[in-house]
């Protein structure tokens, strides 16, 4: 019986990051274009396109976490920032 790693060695890319992991990296990445493009969305004033692009960025940054743990791609980093709350001074605590 052989081992399934040693049937489908890992291959790295030069900067030592492997191809699974840059699958949720990537989707990360498209989240924050989105996001971003929303915002330039709302300065324009196309409320809707507005919408719409945030709604799709929340979207694939819940998507993101679940790649990274269905390839079994994931890093503490990616594990905190999804924890990090977004805060406005409405939503924090009173005391």
């Amino acid at each position: 019986m052989s081992d399934e790693r040693s049937r489908h060695p890992v291959r790295r890319l030069p900067g030592g990051l492997t191809l699974r992991a840059m699958v949720p990296n990537a989707i990360t990445a498209a989240a924050l274009c989105v996001g971003l493009t929303g915002i330039r969305y709302a300065i324009a004033g196309e409320f809707e396109k507005s919408v719409l692009a945030v709604i799709l960025a929340g979207m694939l940054d819940g998507i993101d976490g679940r790649a990274a743990r269905l390839l079994k791609a994931q890093s503490r980093f990616g594990a905190g920032s999804t924890a990090w709350p977004i805060r406005s001074p409405s939503a924090s605590p009173r005391r």
